[in-house]
């Protein structure tokens, strides 16, 4: 039998299964195994870019036997966010996990958290080691790095070209945008419009070429993606023509009234009386959503694409007056809408983390994040992009502000927490148990899905931890009782013995 007869053979009872194909599945694995040494017969082995690193031994303390036994419970139990916060405080200890758990850690928990020095799982060891396996990094070998990237840009699927392409952005965003040149007429409109989306968080002054040509796309939602990202760069043709067409929209007018003939300023906005087919230009959209006014949709997307700073500045008042004008007129949602995408830039979570692009004004975060929080139907996700572009550490406070409001539905309150880093500080824990204990006595049903529990659990602190156990066991399935007496064994342990 030659070798193309003997592959095709093979590929077929591999295909369709030694059952349906016939064959002894032994005699087939023999049969591969020989073709394959065949096909090798002679080729020297690849040499390793780089000698392997020499790994000096781990001689910090192992952890107490409760505590490693807490850290593999946590592990088997599907606790992700309580082994990372474990491993953390291990770390900060000086101290380090013993082999078994460490094992255990690697085969359960995401490996890039694995392999973090800080999380003490191996500690170094294990990250140098992986790095030089060529795992994640490509310590020594950025030339290797690039040619598996460009592989997985070629041969990936749509999720795995958009991760490629974020790494390449970061390696050399000159040369992946000629990559993105060179095949974008044939790509499909979804990936382009996710590509554009992933352009738009690491955007720069030389993209606005290539840019401004593909404002031409055939398709109208990556036309609009494009403008954003145009807009996100500040692009001065585009800024230029934007403001033009909101400050025809939208007035300022100053006027004395009353007995005391106090002077009052009002926004006076008019929507565009019609369509300008030009607009399709600069990414609009002609065609209204279900349920919106055809002109007060023109008027959402003119403000969006306008600069945020150019309001303030040309009508002299703060975002703060701004959006509190805008509430007394009849556009109200279309203002406010408009000035939050121009004024919080790109946004989006990448592989379960927040990620904060380019763009923005800084000015507009909190007074944004205050109006839409405290909305009668509050905008959750715009109200969390508000938050996580205000200053790290002034986030705190402004998240406990809008959690006390009173605003809308407890619900749709909670996702401000995910601004947060973990775990919680005392304050915050103790008014987030109280708000969510009080919705539960009140009879309201809060939903909390399998992560947000797991968040919980993980980040509140140890003085709320019993009340935040009480207010969920109280509506809990009897899966969800196994998992949180599960945590409460395993945060007794950690809080004891490695206390925040």
């Amino acid at each position: 039998m030659s070798g193309k007869i003997a592959r095709s053979g093979a590929l077929a009872a591999l295909t369709l299964g030694t059952e349906r194909h016939g064959g002894d599945p032994r005699a087939l694995l023999e049969q591969v195994a020989v073709e394959t040494l065949l096909r090798r017969a002679g080729v020297l082995p690849k040499s390793s870019a780089t000698t392997p690193p020499t790994i000096a031994r781990d001689s910090r303390p192992l952890v107490s036997p409760s505590v490693a036994s807490a850290v593999a419970q946590a592990a088997r139990g599907a606790c992700g966010l309580l082994v990372e916060l474990a491993c953390e405080r291990i770390h900060r200890r000086g101290e380090r996990l013993p082999p078994h758990v460490q094992a255990l850690v690697l085969a359960t928990t995401n490996v890039a958290t694995a392999r973090d020095p800080r999380c003490s799982v191996g500690g170094a060891t294990l990250a140098q080691a992986w790095h030089h396996a060529g795992g994640a990094g490509f310590v020594g070998d950025p030339a290797g790095e690039r040619a598996a990237l460009e592989e997985r840009w070629r041969d990936g699927t749509p999720a795995e070209r958009c991760q490629a392409f974020r790494r390449l952005r970061a390696l050399d965003s000159a040369g992946v945008r000629e990559l993105l040149k060179q095949g974008w007429p044939d790509e499909e409109a979804a990936l382009r419009g996710e590509l554009i989306d992933a352009l738009t968080l690491t955007v720069e002054p030389a993209d606005e070429e290539w840019l401004v040509l593909a404002l031409a796309d055939r398709s109208q939602v990556v036309r609009s993606r494009v403008a954003r990202a145009l807009a996100t760069l500040g692009s001065a043709e585009l800024a230029e023509r934007a403001w033009q067409r909101a400050a025809s929209c939208v007035k300022l007018v100053s006027e004395r009234t009353g007995l005391l003939r106090r002077l009052t300023k009002r926004l006076v906005v008019e929507p565009p009386a019609a369509w300008d087919p030009d607009w399709v230009n600069d990414g609009l959209v002609e065609k209204a959503p279900s349920g919106r006014g055809q002109r007060a949709w023109w008027l959402e997307q003119i403000v969006a694409l306008a600069p945020a700073a150019r309001w303030c500045s040309t009508f002299e008042t703060t975002p703060a007056e701004l959006l509190a004008l805008a509430a007394e007129t009849d556009f109200s949602r279309e203002l406010v809408t408009g000035w939050a995408t121009a004024a919080l830039g790109s946004f989006a979570r990448v592989d379960g983390v927040f990620v904060v692009g380019t763009g923005g004004d800084p000015a507009w975060a909190r007074p944004l994040a205050l109006h839409l929080g405290k909305l009668e139907k509050p905008l959750p996700v715009p109200t969390l992009h508000a938050v996580l572009r205000e200053r790290e550490e002034a986030r705190e406070e402004l998240v406990l502000e809008l959690l006390g409001s009173g605003a809308g539905e407890l619900a749709q309150r909670l996702p401000l927490l995910d601004a947060l880093a973990l775990p919680w500080s005392a304050p915050l824990s103790k008014c987030t148990v109280a708000l969510l204990a009080n919705a539960m006595n009140s009879g309201k049903f809060v939903h909390l899905d399998a992560r947000a529990v797991e968040r919980f659990t993980a980040a509140v602190h140890p003085d709320s931890f019993a009340a935040l156990l009480e207010s969920l066991q109280s509506t809990a399935s009897p899966a969800r009782s196994d998992f949180l007496e599960n945590v409460r064994s395993i945060r007794l342990v950690l809080d004891q013995e490695l206390p925040a």
